[in-house]
């Protein structure tokens, strides 16, 4: 058998592409020409299809809701086609090194998130190193250095402390992480110990071990109910590549060829991007109730979607950078993504179909017919600036200055405040998707006219039932009446109240002849506000009536 010995090749190269890109560049690699020899192995084909299964097949997973489920699923699916070349996520399970860099790793993610007050999980795979056959202790120094047996690595001025939790604190001189190694080759659990000059602490089961972010200060702490998780964003992707051929190679440090596996490391850098463009955006005018919109979208799934920015403005957005409505009178209006489960519906008839009347607090609640999760039917009150959940579209009701027509823009932003800027390709403004016009008009009604009990007086020889009233001063909803009343309507009937009978007047007193009433007959009268809209309310079970029999 022809054995070819060849040395040993560091084979590395790193594979940057971002979002939405139409086409991808890998990075190339130089290798010292040192010698020249044949060997059957063709490591410029592999590379070649490592290169085609980037483009291919993980490319998809920068516009997954979730980027890292989809790489481990791909990756898991790449050796079911290439049986010639086995692809795993993470390092090459070399020891010590991936050990160290991996515990890094996970410290510096939660040092970049851009939530605070928050925990981290940190949580290694003790199984997936090799070559482990000792207990071993990461050292974090108070100058920011972490140590490892001989490997040394300088933090980003990240100061770190201990506590049982996150308001009892302990500034230390070290802060020893010890792997537990239980003598068959597997490492089941860590510790975590306390130094302060020389002095050791007691250690923490690793199974509640959690990192506390405090602003720019990482703690590790043992509550983690306390504190909300932080949303951290993982953006390089380790891979090794080994393929089934093997070789005979000689080293500097080895005096006879050894067979090995060759393996080809490289990693993915995905760039944070904003959350995509959010889709099927429509503005609704919102009844009962003066100068709202009701704003319906499709709900995105990105994994750290943190909030909406929602803008508006009588001049078009289109062609503006999002950054420029920032500056301007533009404020965005910001709603958090987070919804609440009494929120969230089967269905939601956005026409109101009942006013619960509050008599208390003179005013009306608006509620509209929802089928809860669980199919029973119900009506609720729809709050401005508070997201409701509607079979995958999410519903919103905002206030707007006046009832014009407003050009609407709604942003995904997430954790690190990157939203969609309007200029770059994919990050666009667009017509009915995540842009679109609503225009509020005042549909909303003057609040109950309170009538005075009604009397019957003489005047001019006749005999009259005189009515007086006031002028209310808020809206049905309770709010500020900020309308004109051009009119007021009084009602009368003899028997169930059906607004038959109508007298119209602009002033706040009228009399009704009593000769054009039925004699000894007990008649009901009611007076509503109407505005300079033509918004009047009248519905009979809440109207306020008062009553008077006839000489």
């Amino acid at each position: 058998m022809n054995k070819k010995i060849i040395y040993l090749i560091l084979f590395t190269t790193l594979i940057v592409f971002i979002r939405g890109a139409t086409e991808i560049k890998v990075g190339t690699y130089s290798i010292n020409p040192s010698f020249t020899t044949t060997v059957d192995y063709n490591i410029i084909g592999d590379y070649q299809t490592l290169t085609d299964e980037v483009k291919n097949n993980l490319l998809p997973c920068l516009s997954s809701d979730n980027i890292a489920d989809c790489i481990n699923l791909r990756t898991t699916q790449f050796e079911l086609t290439h049986p010639e070349l086995s692809l795993s996520q993470g390092s090459c399970k070399n020891g010590i090194n991936d050990l160290f860099y991996d515990f890094i790793e996970q410290y510096e993610l939660c040092a970049a998130t851009a939530d605070n007050d928050c925990v981290c999980d940190f949580t290694l795979d003790f199984t997936h190193y090799q070559n482990l056959d000792q207990e071993y202790k990461i050292k974090l120094s108070k100058d920011q250095s972490v140590t490892l047996n001989q490997l040394t690595y300088n933090l980003e001025n990240i100061p770190s402390y201990t506590g049982d939790n996150p308001s009892e604190l302990t500034e230390r001189e070290y802060i020893d992480y010890f792997i537990k190694y239980n003598g068959d080759n597997t490492f089941d659990s860590a510790k975590l110990g306390l130094e302060i000059n020389n002095w050791f602490d007691a250690e923490w089961d690793y199974n509640t071990m959690t990192i506390y972010k405090n602003n720019d200060e990482l703690i590790f702490v043992k509550d983690t109910n306390s504190k909300p998780k932080c949303a951290v964003t993982k953006n390089i992707f380790k891979f090794c590549a080994t393929p089934t051929t093997q070789l005979y190679v000689a080293n500097q440090y080895s005096s006879l060829p050894q067979l090995f596996s060759p393996q080809i490391k490289f990693a993915l850098f995905m760039d944070d991007l904003p959350p995509r463009p959010i889709k099927d955006l429509n503005a609704y005018d919102r009844q009962k109730s003066d100068k709202h919109l009701i704003l319906e979208w499709g709900k995105l799934n990105d994994q750290d979607l943190k909030y909406y920015s929602i803008y508006y403005s009588k001049i078009s957005l289109i062609n503006s950078k999002i950054e420029n409505h920032k500056l301007s009178t533009l404020i965005p209006l910001d709603i958090t993504s987070n919804i609440k489960d009494e929120n969230k519906f089967k269905t939601m008839d956005l026409t109101p179909v009942e006013c619960d009347y509050n008599q208390a607090e003179s005013k009306c609640t608006f509620l509209y017919s929802v089928i809860q999760l669980d199919d029973t039917p119900d009506r609720i009150e729809l709050k401005d600036n508070e997201l409701y959940e509607i079979n995958g579209k999410l519903i919103l009701s905002i206030h707007l200055p006046t009832n014009e027509q407003y050009n609407v823009a709604i942003t995904a932003v997430d954790a690190a405040d990157n939203e969609i800027n309007n200029e770059d390709d994919n990050q666009k403004l667009t017509q009915s998707q995540n842009y679109n016009q609503g225009t509020p008009t005042d549909t909303l009604a003057p609040n109950l006219v309170n009538l005075d009990p009604p009397t019957i007086k003489t005047k001019n020889g006749n005999q009259v039932i005189e009515l007086m009233w006031s002028q209310p001063t808020t809206n049905i909803d309770g709010t500020l009446l900020t309308d004109s009343i051009t009119s007021y309507k009084v009602y009368y009937e003899k028997d169930s109240f059906e607004f038959s009978n109508q007298i119209s007047t602009m002033d706040t007193t009228i009399d009704i002849n009593v000769n054009t009433l039925e004699s000894g007959a007990e008649y009901h009268f009611a007076v509503t506000a109407v505005d300079q809209d033509n918004n009047e309310f009248k519905e009979k079970n809440i109207i306020m009536t008062k009553s008077i029999t006839t000489p």
